[in-house]
């Protein structure tokens, strides 16, 4: 923050740099940074690799990979937060290297928080619709198939994180809700 003018300038990768006078709203600022990456290291993090990237349409939420080339990750992106493409997404890749969309909700409220892979074939993603005016629901998906096609299952409220064992057979998600102030899910 520039002590006499109010500014605010940062500098990322030191490719752009970024101002915003004082009083600016918030808003150009999320127009400015929505975006979302998904990088890969290889040797223990010194040395990174983008495998992914979204400038204005969407941002990763949670990523789960059951084994080195075998990864699911569920992503949003809403109007108010700058999204040109608004919805969720569930991503996938098989080969360690290239990401598939393999699920797509336009609806803008939308959200998935949550991702569990189980093997290349099984993965279980969280979520629900997050707006105060609307239904407030959350629901499971589950896909068998390696993302070709999902099962939509319907619960009282959005699943904000969810944990199963590896075999698929435990596993607990917790939500918000309205009226309750949160709800505890058990699955097996």
């Amino acid at each position: 923050i520039h002590k006499e003018t109010g500014e605010l300038l940062w500098r990322f990768n030191r490719e752009r740099d970024y101002s915003m006078q004082r009083g600016e709203h918030r808003r150009r600022m999320q127009d400015e940074f929505m975006w979302g990456e998904i990088w890969k290291t290889e040797d223990g993090g010194k040395n990174w690799t983008r495998q992914l990237a979204s400038d204005n349409k969407f941002y990763f939420n949670a990523i789960d990979c059951c084994d080195e080339k075998t990864c699911y990750a569920v992503a949003e992106g809403d109007e108010e937060a700058g999204s040109d493409e608004p919805g969720t997404r569930v991503f996938m890749t098989n080969d360690g290297a290239t990401w598939n969309q393999v699920y797509y909700e336009a609806e803008d409220s939308t959200s998935l928080m949550s991702v569990h892979c189980l093997s290349d074939m099984e993965a279980y993603a969280g979520g629900g619709n997050l707006t105060s005016g609307r239904d407030f629901g959350g629901y499971f998906l589950h896909t068998t198939d390696g993302g070709k096609s999902w099962t939509n299952v319907t619960v009282k409220a959005p699943v904000m994180f969810m944990d199963m064992t590896d075999d698929g057979m435990y596993g607990v998600a917790s939500g918000i809700s309205k009226t309750s102030g949160g709800v505890e899910y058990g699955y097996q």
